[in-house]
């Protein structure tokens, strides 16, 4: 039976993890705090400099160029020597997913795969997290007296798409944003962009080549963090490329602005990009991108020890092979988090909502499924996965990566990591009325340091009782299509996202509002905080929400995290790169800024 065959393997893998020596935790850095938005001023400026505040005050009324930090040189334009790229950068990735090139039904994934030809509107600062102009050199947020809101855009000229496909002007802006409003979209944020011009495309209005008015019904304050900076930020498209050729001609052959190209893709096997000879960010050094795709960790570890790929997303279990082979190693810390999902947490009108799966009942907040919840998390020891499969590289959480971000405005000081008792945990079960235990499925998704992860967990689940029948997944199109259609009850499943977002913005969307296309949870109480989040310009009053919030889902146990994970990377000594956390995280990320080593 698949279970017992993945429950013996992965034991065997968590035995063989447990007798490696945890390496020295890493000294945890602070997560930059969001700063408030820019004073109002009359004059738009392409790169303010405002210092970062910690607790930001002022109500949004009118910001021009906003930051949320004092932004630094990066990224720059191209230089004035022409610079020829050389070579070819192989990075390998676990996965491509759906392999459709078209935005508006992309995750969070394939995005970062599309991220070396595309670029948003706005550039996150890799450091401070501030805005830094991109597509967009100038921009300003006014606040009308009824709450409607302008947002108003001034693009970069002489931006080119690629295969001479013309200049990015007011019009291709448009036509991107719109798209997102056709039927089918299932982008992670599909539902937020065609929110923000009030499913009206007469609210976007274009008053020049370069210049455009976005005009909102309301204020969201996620725009900037969610919309416009976020490697799932809006990107840009040649309208009339689109309108010739239709979605799969340009599935086919995708046109952006980014400082690669399109130039072939071979179906779960390759995805190659050639690099720009002029282009108005940077030229890259390498030639050529040839994106591997590889689900194996040590046939990717393999791989790069033999020469044949560059950068590679260095599984846990293989830091010890990778130090004693003397590869260069890069980190992000805190980059992502190990978060538990309980499936069927729908709103309890929707049609799909099965009051017999234990942790939901007939009211998730009723004491019987809280005790089942609280028993599940209680169940976990957090601290020996960070030690003993994360080899150290992590640190224990309580809620979520963007419920508890250390450091952030928005995160409680009080909220604490839920503790290791068992043994409460099986008396929890029994007041809950299940004192042999309850069974249940458990989506299993790789890479494999998710699927130990999950593992560890199954088994402590397993330690007090219960029985977590295991399947392994993709996580799309399976798990994602379950999602979306609502169909999770009775399924428990760890699906982590990257750290550093704001509460109102990334936690909203997938937390998250039962509007929204694609979310793990809802509830009356969720919309409500979230709704209020994004319509409050006042920062101080937005992060009192989002800890209230962020409170209530620590009390009721509505997740069940594990840890943050700090993201490893393992180079050839070719090449000299590191990817930010503003940018996702991946190996796909800010490779023209890769350089050949010396």
């Amino acid at each position: 039976m698949i279970g017992s065959v993945l429950r013996l393997g992965m034991m065997f893998l968590l035995l063989s993890l447990f007798t490696l020596l945890a390496c020295a935790r890493a000294a945890p850095t602070v997560t930059p705090t969001a700063a408030p938005a820019v004073a109002p001023t009359t004059t738009p400026t392409t790169a303010p400099a405002v210092a970062p505040v910690a607790t930001p005050t002022r109500a949004l009324t009118v910001i021009s160029t906003p930051t949320r930090a004092a932004p630094t040189p990066t990224p720059t334009a191209a230089p004035a020597v022409k610079r020829r790229p050389t070579g070819v950068l192989t990075p390998v990735v676990s996965g491509f997913e759906s392999e459709r090139w078209v935005l508006r039904y992309t995750s969070g994934f394939e995005e970062g795969l599309m991220s070396p030809m595309t670029e948003s509107l706005l550039f996150a600062d890799p450091v401070t997290l501030g805005y830094l102009p991109g597509l967009a050199t100038e921009w300003k947020v006014v606040v009308k007296p009824d709450g409607k809101v302008d947002w108003v855009f001034k693009l970069r000229k002489g931006v080119k798409f690629h295969d001479g496909r013309g200049e990015m002007k007011a019009e291709d802006v448009k036509a991107s944003l719109t798209d997102y409003q056709k039927p089918g979209s299932i982008a992670t944020f599909a539902a937020d962009f065609v929110k923000w011009y009030g499913k009206d495309p007469k609210n976007i209005e274009i008053l020049g080549d370069y210049d455009l008015v976005i005009h909102s019904p309301e204020v969201m304050t996620e725009v900037e963090d969610s919309l416009l900076t976020e490697f799932r930020g809006l990107k840009v498209f040649p309208k009339s490329y689109m309108e010739q050729v239709g979605e799969d001609g340009f599935a086919r052959k995708p046109v952006f602005t980014g400082p690669f190209e399109f130039l072939e893709h071979k179906r779960s096997q390759s995805l190659r990009y050639k690099a720009l000879e002029e282009h108005w960010r940077v030229v890259p050094e390498f030639a050529e991108l040839n994106i591997l795709m590889v689900p194996e960790s040590s046939t990717q570890m393999a791989l790069l020890r033999t020469g044949k790929a560059d950068i590679i997303r260095l599984d846990f279990k293989l830091k010890p092979e990778a130090v004693a082979a003397g590869l260069r190693l890069s980190r992000l810390e805190r980059q992502r988090a190990y978060e538990g999902w309980f499936g069927g947490l729908w709103l309890k009108s929707h049609p799909n909502y099965d009051p017999t799966v234990p942790w939901a009942g007939q009211d998730p907040l009723d004491s019987k499924p809280l005790a089942v919840r609280q028993a599940m998390n209680l169940a976990i020891d957090r601290q020996a996965i960070v030690d003993k499969i994360l080899l150290g590289e992590g640190e224990v959480t309580n809620v979520a990566g963007w419920v508890y971000t250390p450091g952030a405005a928005w995160t409680s000081p009080d909220l604490k990591p839920y503790f290791y008792d068992p043994k409460k945990a099986k008396e929890l079960l029994a007041q809950a009325g299940y004192p042999a235990g309850f069974s249940f499925g458990f989506w299993f998704m790789p890479p494999t340091d998710r699927l130990a992860v999950a593992e560890a967990v199954a088994s402590y689940w397993e330690a007090i009782g219960l029985k977590p029948n295991r399947a392994i997944v993709e996580y799309r199109p399976t798990v994602r299509q379950k999602i979306i259609d609502r169909k999770t009850g009775g399924w428990v499943y760890e699906l982590g996202n990257t750290t550093g977002r704001t509460f109102w913005g990334h936690g909203c969307t997938v937390g998250g509002l039962s509007t929204t296309a694609i979310h793990h949870q809802e509830h009356p109480f969720m919309d409500q905080a979230c709704t209020k989040m994004r319509g409050e310009a006042d920062f101080n009053k937005r992060v009192s929400i989002a800890r209230e919030l962020g409170e209530w889902i620590n009390k009721n146990y509505w997740m069940w995290p594990v840890s943050f994970a700090h993201e490893l990377f393992a180079l050839s000594p070719r090449v000299e790169w590191s990817t930010t956390v503003s940018t996702g995280g991946s190996v796909t990320n800010s490779l023209e800024y890769a350089k050949h080593a010396q």
